[in-house]
């Protein structure tokens, strides 16, 4: 994975998400391979984080939009970019979101890395840009594999989040 300088998105500049992610197909020579699908962890997508300086929590929002997939030899390059937006006005000193990356195969899940993004006072989100380098998969008899993006909850939401699932 490549990460990218992130850069600032103004607040008055509307986040535009696609609607649906964008799944190219690369071809072979005789085989087709996948694409994988790049989303967000339903559920840790949207969440109400408290910041220094922050009187309150502020609804903080993560979007994938921007997917591109390309062959690159025996591997496939997914390129993406990733939004984190805050619904409030940013603290005085900023803000810093900390969210992780999961790649989940046939293999089961693994996380990929935490990353943090910083968001600057009087910016209300920034967008950063990845370069994710996987094996290529094969279609038939093999399922693709899937980047997954989390916002990581602090311990207040944590435990807000930990209240509302029941336990069996």
């Amino acid at each position: 994975m490549r990460r990218y300088p992130q850069g600032i998105v103004n607040a008055r500049i509307p986040m535009a998400v696609a609607a649906g992610l964008l799944v190219a197909a690369c071809a072979g020579e005789s085989q087709r391979l996948a694409c994988p699908q790049v989303s967000t962890v339903f559920g840790l997508d949207r969440l109400e984080l408290t910041y220094p300086g922050a009187a309150e929590p502020i609804p903080t929002f993560l979007d994938v939009s921007q997917v591109i997939c390309e062959r690159d030899g025996d591997e496939i390059v997914v390129a993406n970019a990733v939004a984190i937006r805050l619904a409030g006005p940013t603290p005085p000193g900023g803000a810093e979101v900390r969210y992780s990356i999961f790649v989940e195969s046939a293999g089961g899940m693994s996380p990929n890395s935490n990353q943090v993004a910083l968001i600057a006072p009087g910016s209300r989100g920034a967008v950063e840009y990845f370069d994710h380098r996987l094996p290529a998969t094969v279609v038939d008899g093999g399922q693709p594999a899937r980047i997954l993006y989390a916002l990581v909850p602090d311990a207040a939401e944590y435990e807000r989040l930990r209240s509302e699932v029941p336990r069996p």
